[in-house]
């Protein structure tokens, strides 16, 4: 990451924000303006799908990345935490951030399929996550005595089969039926991402920004501000600009803000959640402001943009112990209980074809003992003892791995994802005109001309998942590609009230087109969502009495079911997770393999 450090992590504050000046001013009329806020795998990825509509005129050059974090700097991952329902906010990760972890991730061919084109950026991304990770092939189930379930393989990558042409891509992955899942450490694959993006900036097509250390704020985006109508004559309604923690504003007002910047967003909690609010009150129904309205509507905001404990820790590590190749799941029967392991291979070093064989594992477990000790040391004693009647090489696993590496992390998810705030404008009015609200606009939007910009979310802002079926990079990898798919679709359309306008875009169709992309998004998560409640119910018991049917019933069925019928089971459930038999899989597929595929340098 040194290298990277050097390129855009090292400038003065004075100097980036001159580039960020310049870089950004953009005549109107040749694309609209899009700021991403996050560099982590959602915010880099969205930006890279989108690089291509710059080189086509449909979007200004260049997209913006603000990323508030520094790249010398590490993510901060709680490891001693606090006990307790109310440890859920510091107990989890802070997440993946701009640099990554130290823990083996999945990533699934749905996600890296569009990056499969003749893209130089693409196609090198694509090469060196392959040479970085290793695709599961053998996997399978197993019980806690260590007794097979099922065993199935997984299909892999066309890029990996032999005698194949990247000119027969497009023909072998619209053939393959099959989804693959590409391991790879965290930190190595977000280094990846970076490389591309700065790739990709070399063009012209993506400007990255980065915190210079610790102590500077000024990529560190802490609202929207509506542009001054009055000493902007230019200024249309239909844009915001960026104001960040050190109080300063950006030069460039912008269309569109993709709000990547992880599950606790500042931009999700302070502008998402208030259509209802708005309809009710525009209709004169919302209650009275006088005592009901606060609790009436801190309580549906709350509902809204909750993060939900999933009543569950897991414990994640990597050691260099030896396995027999075959990636499994053990389903407990109790407590939450889980443990999965994956083979992972890395290179040694960047020169050499030497490879690093290690295995990642995690464990779930619902124990409010081994949460609440602060020494890694006792923790790792306590989940030893957790497992240690589980069969082999479960046991034997945690006991390699040095205490100090093992991570720790509540189960947690958002209850709901997020549609786009179409209307910034009228949230920003709604709550000017509530005395009560933090955030009332400084710019009272009552007379804005327009509905001010759009903003979209991503990752982990628009929705976190259970990691139960390792997807949440997977997820906004997939939305990344169809945002581009939806822009590149709409954005060069007019309808007749824009033929004599001078925005760049028909704020109308994008709109709508959004919205039904949105709808898109949700069929694609609710998919993933059943597909993670039925597996938590056969894997992850959580009371007494689940666990005794699980053990007694459940399981003793699965032994008698054929092996061809349980492997044609598993099959069909991850499909369904991956949104392969919805609208979805449909209109993103057809639609990525005719226009993404196009984009040649």
């Amino acid at each position: 990451m040194r290298h990277l450090a050097t390129l855009i992590g090292r400038r003065s504050t004075k100097d980036r924000k001159l580039i960020r000046f310049f870089s950004s001013s953009n005549p109107a009329g040749n694309g609209i303006r899009v700021a991403i806020i996050g560099g982590g795998v959602s915010g880099l990825s969205t930006a890279l799908q989108l690089a291509p509509l710059v080189e086509k005129g449909l979007i200004a050059e260049p997209i913006e990345i603000y990323e508030r974090s520094c790249l010398a700097s590490s993510p901060d991952v709680m490891r001693n935490t606090d006990s307790g329902k109310d440890a859920t906010n510091s107990t989890h990760s802070a997440g993946s951030g701009a640099i990554g972890r130290d823990i083996g991730v999945g990533i699934w061919s749905t996600a890296l399929e569009p990056f499969r084109t003749h893209r130089t950026s693409y196609k090198e991304l694509i090469q060196k996550l392959e040479h970085l990770g290793q695709y599961v092939e053998k996997v399978g189930y197993r019980t806690p005595k260590g007794d097979w379930l099922t065993k199935t393989k997984l299909s892999l990558s066309s890029s990996l089969q032999p005698n194949l042409n990247i000119d027969d891509l497009d023909a072998a992955q619209t053939s393959s039926a099959d989804p693959s899942l590409l391991f790879i450490r965290e930190n190595d694959f977000i280094k990846s991402l970076h490389e591309a993006a700065i790739a990709e900036q070399e063009k012209g097509t993506i400007q990255l920004h980065y915190a210079t250390d610790g102590q500077d704020e000024s990529t560190h985006v802490d609202s929207i501000v509506l542009p001054d109508i009055t000493k902007n004559g230019s200024v249309l309604g239909y844009s915001g600009q960026l104001q960040f923690k050190d109080g300063s504003i950006s030069s460039t007002d912008y269309h569109m803000v993709i709000s990547a910047d992880g599950m606790k967003s500042t931009l999700r909690t302070q502008y998402s959640g208030y259509d209802c609010f708005i309809k009710k009150w525009k209709a004169g129904i919302e209650p009275s402001l006088k005592g009901l309205t606060p609790k009436w509507k801190d309580e549906q905001l709350a509902e809204k943009l909750s993060i939900e404990d999933r009543n569950y820790v897991v414990f994640r590590g990597i050691t260099p112990l030896k396995s027999d190749g075959v990636s499994f799941q053990t389903w407990g029967e109790g407590r939450n209980m889980r443990f999965a392991l994956v083979g992972m291979s890395h290179p040694t070093n960047d020169k050499g074809p030497e490879r690093s064989e290690k295995q990642v594992w995690f464990a779930t477990i619902c124990d409010e003992i081994i949460c609440s000790k602060k020494d890694p040391e006792e923790r790792k004693e306590l989940l030893v003892k957790s497992f240690q009647e589980w069969h082999d090489p479960i046991r034997q696993l945690i006991e390699s791995t040095p205490a100090e590496e093992i991570l720790m992390e509540r189960g947690v998810g958002h209850k709901h994802s997020l549609q786009p705030v179409l209307n910034l404008a009228e949230v920003m009015h709604y709550q000017a005109c509530h005395s009560e609200m933090d955030n009332a606009a400084s710019i009272s939007p009552i007379q804005y001309p327009g509905p001010g910009c759009i903003l979209l979310f991503a990752g982990d802002a628009y929705m976190t998942v259970d990691p139960v079926l390792a997807q949440g990079f997977t997820i906004g990898m997939e939305a990344a590609s169809d945002l581009a798919v939806t822009l590149e679709s709409c954005l060069g359309q007019n309808g007749k009230e824009h033929k004599n306008s001078q925005q760049p875009f028909d704020s109308k169709i994008v709109r709508e087109a959004l919205l039904e992309r949105n709808h898109r998004r949700f069929g694609r998560v609710m998919c993933l969502i059943r597909s993670t409640e039925l597996v938590q119910s056969l894997a992850q018991p959580n009371s007494e009495f689940a666990g005794i049917l699980t053990k007694n019933f459940v399981r003793p069925a699965m032994a008698l079911v054929p092996s061809f019928i349980k492997e044609a089971a598993f099959s069909v459930v991850m499909k369904y997770s991956l949104g392969y038999y919805g609208n979805y899989t449909k209109v993103h597929a057809d639609t990525d393999r005719t226009t993404t595929r196009k984009n040649n340098d």
